[in-house]
Formats: structure tokens, C-alpha cells, sequence
């Protein structure tokens, strides 16, 4: 429709996009790593998982809308349309991190119980170690269904980002998909949907050859030392 090359187009849109998926994801991390820590190893925050469990229940669009008449229309903190200041951002990354950190989160504090309850950690426990020491040795443990988790989180973002680039009319690949779906850009859509296939693909491709090559399980069964 513009008469501009694809990759072109997209190489502008996706900047913000990318810059979007990468704070939501290490914001999600950090977060989900330190309140399932603390929900795994301490019972008597078993409550947090039943309120987490409630929040997945929140569409990602209803808490943009949310956020936008409480922090943007009644609050007036921080602004809601477009992408020209990082203060534009703020408001995105909160709502992509606030849906996705509580799945994250309450996965993450499964794990952990399911780690607190071991031979290991209980000899360690009437040992009197610290739980911030026992939660390294638990997260080393767990370490190749964190990465696991968090290579599909990175794939959930994607889809989510669009939405949320939508509602906050945010200049990213999500937005640029949308508004050549309702033009009929077919090169643009061809372009866009080439691009998340194979990053996807690319994404998934490596998270199984690191899980292979960390997992020693996988070492053993193809015959390594």
C-alpha cells in the first residue's frame, strides 16, 4: 500500500516491539523467580497461589482497559496513546507483566513446592540453612523447567504484545499486522507472519538445544560420558 519494501516496514515497527518483549520478560522473570520463591518456601503465603490463580482469569485486554481508566483517564499518571516516550511504555509493560508474571509466578511456586518437599531440602531445613540459600540449590535443580517455562512465556508475549499494541495504539509489529489485515496488505501480512513464524520456530529450536545440553539425563541416554 505504501509502495515501501516489506522488510523495510517491519525493521521500523519492530524496535518498539522488541523493546516491549524484552522488559516484560525480565520484569516477569525477576518477579516470578522472587514471589514463587517466597510462596514455595514459606506456607504460610500458600494463599497467594489461590489469588494468582484468580487473576489468570483476567483477560489481558479487560486489564489494558482497566489500567487505562484507572492510571491514564481518573489518575491522569501516565499517558495511553502511542509510543514517542518511554513514558508511554510504562503503562504497556505494566499490563503485559501483571497478566503474564502471575501465570509465571504461580508455575514457578509449583515448582518450588514440589522441590521444598524433597530429601535435600528437608535435611537442609532441620539443618537450619537459610531459605534464600536453599532456594539457589532449588532453582539449580529446576533449572532446565525454568527454561523450558520461560522459552514458552517468551512465545506468549509475542501474542499478547499485539494485543496490547493494539489497545495502546503503540507503532509495533502487532499494530502494523492489524492495520494491513484491515487494508488488505497481503505482502505486509505475508511478511509479518514469516517473520513470528520463524522466530518462533527459531525460539523453540533453541530452548531444546539448551535443555539437551544441560539436562544430564539427555547426556547419558545418547551415551555421554
Amino acid at each position: 500500500m505504501t509502495n515501501t519494501p516489506v522488510l523495510q516496514i517491519i525493521a521500523e515497527k519492530a524496535a518498539v516491539t522488541l523493546k516491549l518483549i524484552g522488559i516484560s520478560l525480565v520484569i516477569c522473570i525477576a518477579f516470578s523467580l522472587s514471589l514463587g520463591g517466597m510462596i514455595g518456601n514459606f506456607p504460610a503465603l500458600k494463599w497467594l497461589r489461590q489469588l494468582l490463580s484468580v487473576m489468570l482469569s483476567f483477560p489481558i485486554y479487560w486489564i489494558a482497559i482497566l489500567a487505562i481508566f484507572i492510571f491514564g483517564v481518573q489518575l491522569k499518571w501516565f499517558p495511553f496513546v502511542g509510543s514517542s516516550s518511554g513514558r508511554h511504555l510504562i503503562l504497556p509493560i505494566f499490563v503485559i507483566c501483571f497478566s503474564e508474571g502471575c501465570y509465571l509466578s504461580k508455575m514457578v511456586s509449583d515448582l518450588i513446592v514440589s522441590s521444598a518437599t524433597s530429601e535435600q531440602q528437608i535435611i537442609a531445613k532441620f539443618r537450619g540453612i537459610k531459605w534464600y540459600y536453599r532456594f539457589y540449590y532449588q532453582l539449580k535443580e529446576l533449572f532446565v523447567p525454568l527454561i523450558s517455562l520461560y522459552g514458552n512465556s517468551l512465545i506468549n508475549l509475542i501474542g499478547g504484545t499485539v494485543i496490547v499494541e493494539i489497545i495502546f495504539s503503540i507503532s509495533g509489529l502487532g499494530k502494523l499486522l492489524m492495520d494491513a489485515i484491515s487494508t488488505r496488505d497481503y505482502p505486509v501480512i505475508q511478511g509479518i507472519t514469516l517473520i513470528i513464524a520463524c522466530g518462533i520456530f527459531l525460539l523453540n529450536y533453541f530452548v531444546d538445544l539448551l535443555i539437551q545440553k544441560i539436562d544430564m539425563r539427555i547426556q547419558l541416554d545418547q551415551g555421554g560420558e
